[in-house]
């Protein structure tokens, strides 16, 4: 009989989480007596598993509902979270019914963009800003930007100096008029 069953009967969040977030797990019966309740759980009585493991702290906010909240309620950015619910008994006993496991992640670094901020003629030097929706270091850009001209010939660059930062500035030389072309391979991870 499924009303007799310990079930997950709802939790959150999931998909893209792109702030501030707590996570929520209402059980469909008492899983606590009334007197646990409101108390934070030690990590090793905790009623879930985060992988990646995120610091943070728990508590049954009722009888049935517990409340997990990430140190600041930040959560990693670019990451794939996996919960699983481990150890949950109802009040007489009673295991939870199937293996609930849930997913979340975090905003995705993702490239915004990019303009020619400066050019000097004399020196043949461009400069361009990179807009990211993370930040990104500057000198981490070195293993995945790359700039071509017209002839398909791989441009050298510097990037600025600087802490990481959703806009990152490059310069290179560069002939007045001549296309360029830029590409960013897969992998670059932001320094959030």
């Amino acid at each position: 009989d499924g009303q007799r069953d310990l079930v997950l009967r709802s939790f959150s969040p999931q998909w893209l989480v792109p702030g501030k977030t707590e996570i929520k797990l209402v059980f469909s019966k008492p899983v606590v007596l009334e007197k646990e309740t409101g108390v934070f759980l030690s990590e090793d009585i905790l009623p879930l598993r985060i992988t990646p493991h995120l610091k943070g702290r728990g508590k049954w906010v009722n009888t049935s509902t517990f409340i997990y909240t990430p140190t600041g309620g930040i959560i990693a950015p670019a990451t794939l979270y996996r919960v699983s619910i481990k150890g949950v008994l109802d009040i007489n006993g009673k295991a939870l019914s199937g293996k609930p496991t849930f997913e979340f992640h975090s905003p995705r670094l993702e490239f915004k963009g990019i303009r020619q901020v400066d050019f000097n003629l004399s020196q043949q030097r461009v400069e361009y800003e990179l807009g990211f929706s993370l930040p990104v270091s500057p000198f981490r850009l070195k293993g995945f930007l790359e700039f071509r001209n017209h002839r398909q010939e791989l441009l050298a660059y510097t990037p600025s100096n600087g802490p990481p930062s959703n806009k990152a500035r490059v310069s290179l030389s560069a002939a007045n008029n001549e296309t360029i072309t830029m590409s960013i391979a897969e992998g670059l991870t932001s320094e959030a």
